[in-house]
């Protein structure tokens, strides 16, 4: 017991120094497998709020930007067989899921400091973007699992589905670009069209439901998540140009 007493007063008030320490030399597990970081975000940078913001709005850019080349692109070549192999997908989800939680508790670092309201709101409505960010995603993910059950349960079928489905995905791949630039800037008129080409893509979703809803065959529930899906993915985009043009 004595041992232990004499080891506490020893070592408590070396405790800071140690725990910097361990820090320096102890690697990030996930930089170190993945290969993810920052590419604006300068941890130092928490003690200057006004800074740690605009790189944190850089980098939420870079990482939708990444996602667009990523993730939405890449749905016809899942389509037409191009996607590729399983395990570089996972590396790229576990890399996306790094960015989001990664992004987020620098902002949460950022805001428990003592700073005005308005740097507070700023933060708040990336840290809804970042979380809108995830959810596309997520629907993303989906749609390539719905896309390749289509394809292993009658892959001619596919083609014929996709014919179908197409404009609707070149519609949201254009409303993701526009909300990207507008992202970039982060420009009010163009988070505005964005916002605007929703309707047309809710016309869209609802003429093709309805089209499937006249047929019956095996295939009609995986073609109706592939609409459903990509419908997701387009609300998630407006929900950030909200955003943008302070609507949320």
């Amino acid at each position: 017991l004595l041992f232990s007493v004499f080891m506490l007063v020893i070592f408590l008030p070396l405790n800071p120094w140690i725990a910097k320490l361990l820090v320096k030399i102890i690697p990030d597990r996930k930089d170190a497998k993945k290969g993810a970081h920052f590419r604006f975000i300068d941890k130092s940078s928490i003690k200057v709020p006004a800074v740690a913001i605009t790189q944190a709005r850089s980098e939420i850019h870079a990482l939708g930007e990444r996602m667009g080349d990523k993730l939405i692109k890449k749905i016809p070549d899942i389509v037409e067989n191009r996607w590729e192999d399983q395990d570089k997908a996972c590396e790229l989800e576990e890399e996306l899921n790094w960015y989001y939680r990664n992004i987020s508790r620098f902002l949460t670092s950022v805001l428990i400091q003592e700073i005005p309201g308005e740097q507070k709101e700023d933060i708040l409505q990336m840290q809804f973007i970042l979380k809108e960010f995830e959810y596309l995603g997520e629907a993303q993910h989906e749609l390539g699992l719905r896309i390749n059950k289509l394809k292993g349960d009658d892959p001619k079928r596919i083609n014929e589905a996709w014919r179908n489905i197409e404009e609707l995905y070149k519609q949201v791949q254009n409303n993701y670009s526009g909300m990207i630039k507008a992202l970039k800037k982060w420009d009010t008129e163009l988070a505005m069209e964005v916002i605007r080409e929703h309707p047309e893509i809710v016309r869209l979703q609802r003429a093709l439901q309805f089209d499937l809803l006249a047929h019956t065959e095996k295939t009609f529930w995986d073609n109706l998540d592939i609409v459903k899906y990509l419908y997701q993915i387009d609300r998630h985009v407006v929900n950030i140009a909200q955003v943008i043009v302070n609507l949320v």
